[in-house]
């Protein structure tokens, strides 16, 4: 026990102010995003314990900063309009999982193989890139409008149905990708391959 106990011992300061900036920026966070009306408390729950996943595991964290902040922003757009439920509402557990479950399972993946690190840090950029691009193209499309047809019978349908593509909604879906194929590029994280990779898949992705 001694032996756990000294190596803690000697640390204890840099221990204390790191738990300290976390529980710090685990309740800023809390706040702010219920405040500005982004998350629902349950939420903020998931949304911790998946950045905690992450951050354990040594996957990037900022793809998924990047895909809640702009998302959460391109939310605001939409909030007057009624033609869908979920839209500019806080996003609660349910929502947290759908956008960011995919990465906790390339996270817990990670942990049972390490050696392929590297494929699960792509697979995590792609997942945001993905995410985002689904994220615009319907926040930003809907706010934007323009004609919608269905992607399945190609009929035309009014702005903001779920189903529905438009123009402006594709271009916005293509820019989403290509912000976190950009954050990957500036991560250093597989240079000019993984930046075409990400944009490729993550607007294929939401078509």
């Amino acid at each position: 026990m001694g032996v756990f106990c000294v190596p803690i011992a000697q640390h204890w300061n840099l221990i204390y102010e790191f738990g300290v900036w976390v529980v710090v920026a685990v309740v800023v966070f809390g706040f702010v995003t219920i405040a500005m009306k982004w998350l629902h408390i349950s939420g903020v729950f998931f949304a911790l314990i998946l950045g905690a996943l992450i951050l354990l595991q040594g996957l990037p964290i900022l793809p998924v900063l990047v895909f809640f902040t702009v998302g959460s922003l391109a939310s605001k757009l939409t909030k007057n309009n009624k033609s869908d439920e979920k839209q500019s509402k806080p996003r609660d557990a349910f929502q947290v999982i759908a956008n960011g479950g995919w990465v906790g399972g390339l996270a817990l993946l990670s942990g049972l193989f390490p050696e392929s690190q590297g494929v699960f840090k792509m697979l995590v950029y792609v997942s945001m890139g993905v995410a985002l691009s689904d994220t615009l193209s319907s926040e930003l499309g809907m706010f934007f409008k323009g004609k919608t047809w269905s992607i399945t019978t190609f009929k035309p349908l009014p702005s903001g149905v779920s189903g529905g593509v438009s123009f402006s909604g594709s271009m916005f879906g293509f820019l989403g990708a290509m912000i976190i194929a950009t954050v990957a590029l500036c991560q250093g994280s597989g240079g000019l391959s993984l930046f075409v990779q990400v944009a490729l898949w993550g607007f294929g992705g939401c078509s």
